[in-house]
């Protein structure tokens, strides 16, 4: 007579310690990325999400809504937006516009190491969709944010809504 023991359901890690994070064959420690952005005098940083087979995604809090004090994030797809990462670039404009090496930057944002800093990006125009005032709902956006930028190898500039 077999008798049948319940396996414990195995968790995983999706992102973290070296040697965890993989579910089937991926491994999603490789598909995100955190890359720094410089937006006028502030240093951003963008969570990417690229697996295998999928188109990308990222999540950025927007820094004109932190101004007003609040958190708007805002998600960007590959689908909608123009979108390209190099996983392997170092963001050398940041670093040069803000007259830093990369392990400055890298303490800076308290990173271990340099390492943390890597993944060259571009996302062609996007803009804020927040309300500026969360009580009045207003579905023609006359009161959205006007945060609006285009990102060109880590660098984001302004550019008109």
């Amino acid at each position: 007579m077999m008798t049948s023991q319940k396996k414990p359901k195995e968790v995983f890690q999706q992102f973290g310690d070296p040697g965890r994070g993989y579910v089937g064959q991926y491994n999603l420690n490789n598909a995100f990325r955190r890359p720094v952005v410089l937006w006028e005098d502030k240093v951003l940083t963008v969570d990417i999400y690229a697996m295998p087979g999928t188109k990308m995604y990222g999540h950025i809090y927007c820094p004109q809504c932190a101004r007003n004090g609040r958190q708007s994030l805002l998600t960007v797809r590959e689908e909608a937006k123009e979108m390209r990462l190099e996983p392997d670039a170092m963001p050398a404009r940041v670093a040069k516009q803000l007259g830093m090496s990369y392990e400055e930057l890298a303490r800076y944002l308290e990173l271990d190491n340099v390492e943390g800093l890597r993944g060259g990006l571009s996302i062609g125009k996007i803009g804020c969709t927040w309300e500026e005032d969360p009580t009045a709902r207003r579905s023609f956006g006359l009161a959205t944010c006007q945060w609006s930028v285009v990102i060109d190898n880590n660098i984001a500039r302004n550019v008109p809504r």
